[in-house]
């Protein structure tokens, strides 16, 4: 069955969540902006194939709207913010 936006939404912002508080350290910027991109760039993919008129429904403005309310952005913290919360 295909799963709502919403709840892919949410278990993607979890996911992306996680991953970003685990690798999220001085020197990995590069590769967490990669790995969001990939991830961006996947549900996007998934989205167009579900629906019957791909591109012209689902164009890039329209998924960077999803992006925005779902997918954290990608931020380094220190083990200072770590420790402090």
């Amino acid at each position: 069955t295909n799963a709502r936006l919403e709840e892919i939404g949410q278990w993607l912002r979890h996911v992306v969540r996680g991953w970003l508080q685990y690798f999220a350290v001085p020197g990995t910027s590069k590769a967490l902006s990669r790995f969001v991109t990939e991830v961006i760039r996947l549900w996007a993919r998934t989205i167009r194939r579900r629906s019957q008129r791909g591109w012209r429904s689902w164009p890039w403005t329209r998924i960077n709207k999803l992006v925005q309310h779902w997918i954290p952005p990608p931020k380094i913290v220190t083990i200072l913010q770590r420790v402090i919360g």
